[in-house]
């Protein structure tokens, strides 16, 4: 079996094994699963993960003979995704925790709202205040401008 890179903007985990295998991907304890097509190519789709996590990969044949487990660490091609706090409908400003020193993007509806990353990793973005159920998209932009994937906030009341 084999499992090609992942970076920490990849959706999914995609390889090759043998003919119509139950393939498994496993990331700190929690499975994803998909079956191998007839030419024994896959592709599993997983949330993105951020640099340096681990993903252990195996495939199963029908007889239920395991391959080797492959271990893949996630390289980075980005900034990783950005720790989001909570942001209710009374909050003004949206914070949380990214790559040092890189700059933080909110973006609601067609509006997009910038802050920079301290030293400490740390961000607060300010927003005008937002309906309960409105989306947010918070997304790293590092200093080779280079965008993290985004993350998506609910205002919660």
């Amino acid at each position: 079996m084999t499992a090609n890179i992942v970076n920490n903007n990849s959706t999914a985990v995609a390889g090759k094994t043998v003919s119509n295998a139950m393939v498994t991907a496993t990331i700190s304890g929690k499975s994803y699963k998909t079956k191998a097509r007839s030419d024994g190519s896959f592709k599993i789709n997983i949330p993105v993960q951020n640099t340096g996590k681990k993903i252990s990969v195996y495939s199963e044949d029908a007889y239920g003979i395991k391959s080797l487990t492959k271990e893949i660490t996630v390289t980075r091609v980005a900034p990783n995704v950005p720790s989001v706090d909570k942001v209710k409908s009374s909050s003004t400003s949206v914070s949380g925790l990214a790559e040092k020193k890189a700059k933080i993007r909110v973006k609601i509806g067609s509006k997009s709202y910038y802050a920079n990353v301290d030293s400490k990793g740390k961000f607060k973005v300010k927003i005008p205040k937002q309906k309960t159920g409105t989306k947010l998209y918070v997304s790293v932009i590092d200093s080779k401008n280079k965008t993290s994937a985004t993350k998506t906030v609910t205002v919660s009341k």
